[in-house]
């Protein structure tokens, strides 16, 4: 074979093993899921400290650093409460909100924000509902729950991948009644599955219950969603090192009660629970969580 033959070959399968590579992959998804921790005003027990004090850490720009680091771009928030989303606003400038108070349906009360990159992504749809038997009444709540709880979503159309559409649901459960946070984890099934994107729904939240809870296992055994725990995807076997409530102390031993789940057509890339503290104060009473996903075809 001659040298101009050889060369006209090696270009040939050049352009070919070029063409069969993909055009471009999925853009990975990053997702956090952040129990800010309400704020409860300057006079707060130690180890917690407040979220704006005229002496010492402010939480707020504790928890604005932990956000900023992780860079996520879509973040489902808990106890958010009017003040502390107006600071999140001011300082997330490269993010849209969608947030609604559990209260009133308005602004009153604590709220499950959800933040989203602008630039990346597109509001298309978005709603929350109580977790309750009247879910469309603000303010209203289970029966065997403390206060009232709520779940809000958006859908989002990804401009970085083809257009791609998808359900991002966050919530709060409620940390006394069992009863309760069992109807909500049924609720926000029935909610999922009659969307048309329940196949690639992430849900994220602060659920106040472990992985072996009725209300856990209930959700993820939902054939419905085939809803999945992207940490345990992540890291299958179970470790006692995957607290996330912390409690302000730092601890690490025990099980999760905040969680990413992710529906059949996300592929989870990597998990972590961040535990990021600034010289032993923290900037919440909960660990986030984030995920790395990427969209299947």
């Amino acid at each position: 074979m001659s040298a101009n033959s050889k060369s006209v070959l090696l270009a040939l399968l050049f352009v070919v093993g070029f063409a069969c590579e993909p055009l471009s992959a999925a853009e990975p998804l990053k997702v956090m899921t952040f129990n800010i921790r309400y704020d409860g005003g300057r006079r707060v027990s130690p180890p917690e400290t407040a979220w704006s004090t005229t002496t010492g850490p402010h939480r707020r720009d504790l928890v604005l650093e932990v956000i900023d680091q992780a860079a996520p771009d879509v973040l489902g928030l808990q106890e958010v409460r009017p003040n502390q989303l107006e600071d999140l606003k001011q300082h997330l400038t490269e993010y849209d909100v969608y947030s609604v108070g559990r209260d009133d349906g308005d602004k009153a009360g604590e709220h499950c924000t959800i933040f989203y990159r602008r630039e990346r992504f597109e509001r298309t749809d978005q709603g929350t509902f109580w977790l309750c038997e009247t879910p469309a009444e603000p303010g209203s709540q289970h029966p065997n729950a403390a206060c009232p709880r709520v779940a809000s979503w958006v859908q989002l159309k990804d401009r970085e991948n083809d257009d791609q559409q998808f359900v991002f649901l966050n919530t709060h459960w409620d940390h006394v009644g069992k009863t309760a946070r069992k109807f909500s984890a049924e609720l926000i099934a029935d909610r999922l599955a009659a969307m048309d994107l329940a196949d690639r729904a992430i849900v994220t939240g602060d659920t106040n219950a472990k992985p072996d809870s009725p209300a856990i296992t209930g959700l993820l055994a939902d054939e419905r969603l085939q809803l999945i725990n992207a940490y345990r995807q992540a890291h299958p076997d179970v470790s006692d090192d995957e607290l996330t409530f912390n409690g302000f102390r730092g601890a690490t031993q025990g099980q999760s009660i905040d969680y990413v789940f992710s529906a059949p057509k996300w592929k989870v890339l990597s998990a972590e629970i961040i535990r990021t503290h600034f010289d032993g104060v923290y900037p919440s009473d909960h660990y986030p969580v984030l995920v790395k996903l990427a969209a299947k075809e």
